[in-house]
């Protein structure tokens, strides 16, 4: 079964960074491979109609800006307790960066 907008939405919302971590990474794998498709079949007329409606058909199933930005806020390694693993918010928060450039 293909993931859904809900539960990537709640592996993100996790307290277990490292799901946080895998899903970041997986929702960054497909917006590169989405990016390389786009690239690749975006000069036809016909390519630019499948662009517009992959492009839509992920934006349903990926989750909202908004959670996105939350997570960052949430593994922040310059905010909050000294005594936080430091190393893995720094991770997640390069992964969420990474995530809302593309």
């Amino acid at each position: 079964r293909a993931l859904t907008k809900n539960t990537l939405t709640k592996a993100l919302q996790s307290s277990n960074s490292l799901l946080v971590l895998e899903s970041l990474k997986l929702i960054g794998s497909v917006m590169k491979r989405l990016e390389f498709f786009i690239n690749d079949v975006n000069s036809s007329p016909r390519g630019k109609i499948m662009c517009t409606s992959i492009t839509d058909y992920l934006r349903k199933r990926l989750p909202d800006l908004q959670v996105l930005l939350s997570t960052r806020s949430r593994f922040d390694p310059f905010v909050g307790d000294a005594n936080k693993a430091q190393g893995i918010n720094f991770i997640v928060t390069m992964q969420v960066c990474e995530v809302i450039r593309r």
